[in-house]
């Protein structure tokens, strides 16, 4: 693999006996963003998991261009199919002027805002064909030795970049109301996949890109400026506020308070575009549904859906130890729907009716009026 130096510092050569893993899947060629001994992983990518990598070599953030399209489409009162792909297959079509668009946005207004959370540029940022990579290069010590705190320094600034992004997407017009995960939520640090530069996408029949370097910088990581990082993401350890040493020993865990809150479950969204209250509907009483919790969860199970016998219905996520009970009650006897609202504008009053295709849907289907 021959690069730049722009390139190299995000992917130095490795030392003899180690290697990036190389894939070629659907759509075009990609490369782990860490190093690990040769032999250990096989050519389908069996045994590329963050225990298993030796070196992260670069903090590797995913924007994608396909969340910020259906967010787009959801401002316009548009209803999401129910299937990525099929919602990927819609963005393909899009002409060229309206991904031109939404590439400028991201690249100006939210890819910046790394860069506000970090203090410091990306080391590189890709044009991946439908959105970005932006890498952050690691110097070697602590990429070698200090994997887990490099894990949660990333979920820290991912949650920090997307509360960012969301309040700019929240002030445009229309407001993106929905564009709340704008950098993806995977933590696997070192052994995820990114698009590998100077390569093709291909994913979009018809429609190549290059994916090429649209800025750079001499950013490498250190260790200070890691221990920078976990104190402005209030990651640090105790330590650092000045407590005893012997305070800051490990301990048995505490169970988690648990939490509670309200959501109209009409109102949020899973990745595939199902919402919530589509899922709950199809539950019978003291039926479950476990999934991927989608604030931060890896397995299935991380976060469930459930139908109480008396009928109400709450999704709990474990990442969050958070319960959400659904205020939204579908009729049972003859009479109108409630259907979502837009914030009142006094307090004490109702929203107007949000004038959204989700709210036709629901008076055609629940009202019996």
């Amino acid at each position: 693999m021959t690069l730049d130096a722009r390139v190299r510092r995000v992917f130095p050569d490795p030392p003899d006996g180690y290697q990036y893993v190389r894939q070629t899947l659907t759509g075009g060629e990609y490369i782990s963003t860490g190093l690990f001994r040769s032999g250990t992983v096989d050519d389908k990518g069996r045994g590329r998991t963050f225990d298993a990598c030796t070196r992260v070599t670069s903090l590797f953030f995913d924007l994608d261009l396909l969340t910020l399209f259906d967010a787009v489409r959801v401002s316009r009162g548009r209803t999401l199919e129910a299937r990525a792909q099929e919602r990927k297959a819609r963005m393909y079509r899009m002409a060229d002027k309206s991904r031109d668009s939404l590439l400028r946005l991201m690249l100006n207004e939210y890819v910046p805002q790394l860069e506000a959370v970090i203090g410091k540029p990306p080391t590189l940022v890709l044009m991946s064909g439908w959105g970005f990579h932006a890498h952050y290069a690691v110097d070697e010590d602590v990429g070698t030795n200090d994997k887990v705190a490099l894990r949660a320094v990333h979920a820290a600034v991912v949650d920090s970049v997307n509360l960012q992004v969301a309040e700019l997407a929240g002030g445009m017009s229309p407001p993106l109301t929905s564009y709340v995960s704008a950098f993806d939520r995977t933590h696997d640090v070192g052994a995820r996949l990114c698009r590998l530069p100077g390569s093709v996408n291909r994913k979009a029949a018809k429609r190549h890109y290059e994916v090429e370097v649209v800025d750079s910088s001499d950013t490498v990581l250190s260790r200070e400026d890691l221990v920078a990082l976990q104190d402005a993401l209030s990651l640090a350890v105790d330590e650092a506020v000045g407590v005893d040493p012997v305070d800051i020993a490990p301990k048995m865990r505490k169970p988690r308070q648990a939490r509670r809150t309200e959501v109209d479950f009409r109102s949020q969204r899973l990745p595939d575009g199902r919402t919530w209250q589509a899922v709950v509907e199809g539950l019978g009483p003291g039926e479950k549904l476990k999934i991927v919790c989608p604030f931060g969860g890896s397995t299935i199970g991380s976060g469930f859906f459930a139908r109480e016998p008396d009928g109400r219905t709450r999704y709990y996520s474990s990442p969050s130890a958070m319960t959400y009970w659904n205020t939204y009650t579908a009729p049972s006897a003859s009479g109108l729907v409630e259907l979502v609202r837009k914030p009142p504008k006094k307090a004490g009053q109702r929203g107007d009716i949000a004038n959204t295709v989700s709210n036709v849907i629901t008076m055609l289907t629940h009202d019996t009026t």
